[in-house]
């Protein structure tokens, strides 16, 4: 601060300083979770907008590179030993920390700042650990918890670990409340809300993009209901497949997109269907299931209505971006009575 005062008394403006920026995660492949994945390349995308240098390390898995640019960012991933691989806790706190001294090398340079993103506290020593193999020992050290673990060893009453990271960030104040009380400090703990792309998520005119997707067969005067994203428990999706016939009794006029990954849409899942006759007869025409679109602000401002009916937030974001987006577009959002929400 002094010397930035010093400066402007000179009439000088000193040069932002240009940081290389380790971003480590596990699983950056085509299977990860798409809104953590987005949420990081997003990061990334910004940070190397004001000049910065970003790169993605993970694990590597069989189908995927050692090394890619995707959407204009460095992905590093460094493979373990097979002797290894069944090892839960390996693939989760080595491999990043062994690929970031590696890219030091290959880079030919050093980090300044290391951001580890984790929903597990303990996996806040990975940090810790992939600064102690870095060439630079005082870089700075962040930790992101996105949301609650699946995993015992995830737990919040390991809090405490956070603690080795410079600055703590939760995109849940519920969550940032939880952790203080289980011993992260509190000056560490940065709440910062999920982040969306708002030149992508604004209002649209409804008409004109049902107009444009004459496959669905939507006209102006009808009722859509939006749910987009992985059909798995955890986001509660055999919930909204069961309400759609009791939603008919009360008006069959009302229709339903679901759009997933087609691999997403599991036999489990066919079978529900299947069994609840959703997708027969008359009223087949009123559930349509879009597979991978290209771009969702499209389809989310053709809708009336999106449902998010999450049982709870472990495993998925503490902040849903969906949930976010869709406000951003001025879509009424239905979802789940839940603390974070």
């Amino acid at each position: 601060m002094a010397s930035e005062s010093i400066n402007k008394k000179k009439g000088k403006e000193e040069e932002p300083k240009k940081l290389n920026i380790a971003l480590l995660t596990i699983g950056f492949h085509g299977d990860f979770k798409e809104a953590t994945k987005i949420t990081i390349l997003t990061l990334a995308q910004e940070l190397q907008r004001r000049g910065h240098h970003p790169i993605v390390i993970s694990d590597k898995r069989e189908e995927t590179p050692e090394f890619e640019i995707l959407h204009g960012i460095p992905v590093y991933r460094k493979a373990i030993s097979k002797l290894f691989q069944p090892f839960f806790i390996f693939h989760h706190f080595f491999s990043q920390p062994l690929a970031l001294k590696d890219v030091e090398k290959k880079e030919n340079m050093q980090f300044d700042v290391i951001h580890n993103f984790s929903s597990a506290p303990l996996l806040a020593l990975r940090g810790a650990l992939a600064r102690s193999l870095s060439g630079n020992k005082h870089c700075a050290l962040v930790h992101t918890i996105k949301s609650r673990s699946k995993y015992q060893l995830g737990s919040t009453f390991l809090a405490r670990f956070l603690n080795v990271a410079d600055a703590i960030t939760v995109h849940s104040i519920c969550i940032k409340d939880e952790l203080q009380r289980y011993g992260a400090k509190a000056e560490k703990l940065h709440h910062i809300p999920s982040h969306i792309d708002l030149q992508q998520f604004v209002p649209m005119d409804k008409q004109h993009h049902r107009q444009h997707h004459p496959e669905l067969g939507y006209t102006a005067d009808d009722l859509v209901v939006f749910y987009y994203g992985p059909f798995t428990k955890r986001k509660g999706t055999e919930y909204l497949l069961q309400a759609i016939p009791l939603v008919w009794e009360k008006n069959p006029k009302i229709k339903f997109l679901l759009s997933c990954k087609k691999q997403q849409l599991s036999e489990e899942y066919e079978q529900l269907i299947a069994e609840l006759g959703i997708c027969k007869g008359e009223q087949a025409k009123n559930l349509y299931i879009l597979f991978s679109p290209d771009h969702i602000p499209p389809y989310l401002n053709m809708t009336d209505l999106v449902v998010m009916p999450y049982p709870e937030l472990i495993a998925t974001e503490s902040n849903p971006s969906c949930i976010i987006e869709s406000m951003a577009c001025k879509v009424p959002v239905i979802t789940s009575n839940l603390p974070e929400l």
